[in-house]
């Protein structure tokens, strides 16, 4: 999945990435062009840190592993 600020993403694509009260708010919505534009960037905000995280994902340190 890839939200791009510069194009209006499907509700579909941002349910996954919005708190429970948005999601209930977009769970009807067949777009989501009257959204609020910090919403649309939170879900862009998080997609990036996930994205992140996955690349990095090796090198980060486990739990279990701070405790040996």
């Amino acid at each position: 999945m890839n939200i791009s600020i510069n194009r209006q993403p499907e509700a579909a694509e941002l349910r996954s990435l919005l708190c429970y009260s948005c999601q209930r708010t977009i769970r009807d919505m067949s777009s989501v062009h009257h959204l609020p534009h910090y919403v649309l960037s939170e879900a862009h905000r998080r997609q990036t840190w996930s994205a992140m995280r996955e690349q990095i994902s090796e090198f980060l340190l486990d739990d279990a592993d701070e405790n040996d």
